[in-house]
């Protein structure tokens, strides 16, 4: 999914929603591991956790999530991992960069 599908490469940003879940821990392991910035969303009581593996922590209940996403990534992220579904995919959506090709 990271480097296959959204072919994630060292020095680009990413979003990872439920950081600290399983598939999120693993995802956020991994993009670390190739030199990705990660910003993982979480419960701010799992910030620590999300800290410990190298990303940035941001309450995913906050008021505006694209915001506080666009504060940290001003142009946007180069991808959006999000098991969430639901509402949460537009604004998954709204925290992408325009595609470079």
């Amino acid at each position: 999914m990271l480097h296959e599908m959204a072919k994630v490469r060292s020095g680009q940003t990413i979003v990872v929603h439920g950081a600290t879940g399983g598939v999120g821990v693993m995802l956020v392991q991994l993009a670390r591991i190739a030199g990705v910035r990660v910003i993982g969303t979480a419960s701010p009581s799992k910030f620590d956790i999300v800290r410990e593996m190298g990303a940035e922590p941001l309450d995913y209940h906050c008021d505006d999530l694209v915001a506080e996403v666009r504060r940290l990534a001003p142009n946007g992220v180069d991808a959006v991992f999000d098991p969430l579904g639901g509402k949460s995919v537009n604004n998954s959506w709204r925290m992408l960069g325009p595609v470079v090709r």
